[in-house]
């Protein structure tokens, strides 16, 4: 995995620039360098997406260059509203020079996302491994479960620079969600396991029927989660562990081995869940 948005210059090898707006929807689920690493240029033009409700070619609105051949991909231009961008990859690296729109990383098994801006909603849903990296802010449910199943985010690490939307980490299992900013309502809701950092404000249903897990708060929310119950204070070791492995992804850890107030939730289902809010807070 590659560290946070540093001024990494590998050489671009393959370009994928956005040549024109079609004034909706353009879904590029699928193409993703570890299924672009065989194919010629051409090949990946005729890559099949949906613009609307129309299937097209990858060209038709895509300008793409470069050597084919490496797992690395830049993606250019107005791409808000594109979506599917990081789906399902299992290796490789990807740029995004801006915004990006719904699902991009959705079901990632490995490599890494990068995108410079803002992005749509369900980023990184039923992440299993690999890292995903935000200058911008996250719509909803990011690292969360699509309805119906069982579990969000199974591993890996969603780090947000901005702020987040409602129902992050729904269902989460495993691995690492870090929000530098806000989220919205129900952040953990139904939580499994795994560790959700939030450095800014949070707000309702924090938490709510969390069974197990880890989340840390760097501000204080306007009242104790319901469900919770005060379990002592302190410099836990597992809050400098998350720490240090945040650092390591080269995140601006907004934890700074702080004393933290701990709780136990949801009591309701068993009250195993763990809610560190820092004292200074």
């Amino acid at each position: 995995t590659r560290g946070f948005i540093a001024n990494e210059t590998l050489p671009v090898t393959i370009q994928f620039e956005l040549t024109s707006d079609p004034g909706t929807w353009i879904d590029v689920f699928g193409v993703v360098p570890d299924k672009t690493a065989g194919q010629s240029i051409r090949e990946i033009e005729m890559s099949p997406v949906v613009v609307g409700n129309r299937a097209c070619r990858l060209a038709d609105w895509f300008r793409v260059t470069g050597q084919p051949g490496s797992d690395h991909h830049l993606w250019q231009g107005d791409l808000g509203r594109v979506n599917g961008i990081g789906h399902a990859m299992r290796s490789g690296w990807i740029q995004v020079e801006g915004n990006a729109g719904h699902h991009a990383g959705s079901q990632m098994s490995g490599g890494t996302l990068q995108i410079k801006g803002d992005v749509g909603d369900y980023l990184g849903a039923e992440l299993a491994s690999g890292l995903i990296q935000i200058e911008g802010d996250a719509g909803d449910c990011v690292g969360s479960a699509y309805s119906g199943q069982s579990h969000g985010q199974n591993g890996g690490a969603i780090l947000v620079r901005g702020n987040a939307g409602n129902s992050t980490g729904h269902t989460m299992r495993r691995g690492m969600l870090a929000v530098l900013g806000d989220v919205g309502n129900c952040c953990g809701y139904q939580m499994r396991a795994g560790t959700i950092v939030v450095g800014g404000r949070t707000k309702k249903n924090l938490g709510l029927e969390m069974i197990r897990g880890t989340i840390w708060l760097g501000k204080r929310p306007s009242e104790t989660p319901r469900g919770f119950a005060a379990a002592g204070s302190g410099q836990p070791t597992i809050v400098r562990i998350i720490d240090r492995y945040l650092c390591q992804l080269g995140f601006p850890s907004p934890m700074q081995h702080e004393d933290c107030e701990l709780f136990h939730g949801d009591m309701l289902c068993g009250g195993r869940g763990e809610l560190f809010i820092a004292t200074k807070a």
